[in-house]
């Protein structure tokens, strides 16, 4: 008998899904509210500080009420940013990834499937144009490397031409190829962001990022974008997932229309409708965008400690 797991093989016996502190914030409503509001305001409470900085350089001639305003515009923000939070949510629970720039106010707070349904249905026909824009806006503002730009756009190409398994099949490798070009700095090696060295398993199931971003990267990294906090939960969960080879594994993989790597790069699961391409699409978008800001971040960190190695002593 010949051992079936490949070098590339992106299994795992103890999946990132199957820790405890997932599960924990999954069963517990008022601890996941607790950490959507702890997490979401990373970046806008960023902009409070930078506000107050500033107001204190100007002391002098600062108009308060200006800075009342800027302070109550801010926090309506924050009020929006929750609630979309949760429609977002929605949406995923019904099988949609969001995408940045989504028109997600016009869904109401208490949308069903059939109501999602149609959303989504109307954006992918008479708002398709929108969806592309933001879609290719995403990408480029993320700034991957013009061969990634280059594969999104043709996988665009194969979705509005009705080619949905193409979509999903050609995706999964480029985002493997962005982050292994980036954060693992060209190892094919899973990578220890503590202590900056390979470890044995491949990295193609991108499990050091997942948890970084999870539990170690700043938050603000993932949530900057529109319903990250959201996106980056079904993405640790649900993308990278190890696909066991029961039947109840698979038709519980099947029944979910986002695409999970696993089960379409070693065809366990066909990805063949237009909800998996449109899906396929949205996640890719955002993955690069988090990939590229959290290679940013390492490369600056690590600059910074050189800084620090290299400043001589008085």
């Amino acid at each position: 008998m010949t051992d079936d797991k490949s070098p590339d093989d992106d299994s795992s016996p103890h999946p990132a899904s199957d820790l405890r502190f997932p599960e924990l914030i999954t069963s517990n409503p008022d601890l996941r509210n607790a950490l959507k509001w702890f997490i979401e305001a990373g970046d806008l409470t960023a902009q409070l500080s930078r506000m107050m900085s500033e107001a204190r350089l100007r002391l002098p001639t600062i108009d308060f009420s200006q800075l009342q305003l800027g302070t109550s515009a801010l926090f309506e923000e924050l009020g929006r940013r929750f609630s979309n939070t949760d429609r977002a949510q929605r949406l995923l629970d019904a099988g949609w990834v969001p995408y940045a720039g989504m028109p997600i106010d016009d869904l109401s707070d208490d949308a069903s499937p059939t109501d999602i349904r149609a959303f989504m249905g109307a954006l992918l026909e008479q708002g398709w144009d929108d969806v592309r824009n933001c879609l290719v806006g995403t990408v480029a503002s993320s700034n991957v490397d013009a061969e990634a730009a280059a594969t999104f756009n043709e996988a665009l190409n194969a979705f509005e031409g009705g080619h949905y398994r193409c979509v999903v099949r050609v995706l999964f490798p480029e985002i493997e190829r962005v982050a292994r070009e980036t954060i693992y700095g060209g190892s094919r090696k899973e990578w220890s962001f503590d202590r900056g060295r390979e470890k044995g398993s491949g990295n193609t199931g991108l499990g050091a990022l997942r948890d970084a971003l999870m539990r170690r990267l700043p938050a603000g990294l993932a949530t900057h974008a529109d319903f990250g906090f959201a996106i980056t939960q079904k993405m640790d969960s649900h993308l990278y997932r190890h696909v066991g080879s029961s039947p109840e594994d698979l038709a519980a993989m099947q029944a979910d229309p986002v695409p999970n790597r696993h089960a379409s790069q070693h065809g366990y699961i066909t990805y063949s409708t237009r909800q998996n391409a449109y899906n396929a699409l949205s996640m890719t978008a955002f993955m690069f965008d988090v990939i590229m800001r959290a290679h940013r971040y390492l490369e600056k960190n690590a600059s910074q400690s050189k800084s620090v190695v290299d400043t001589p002593a008085d």
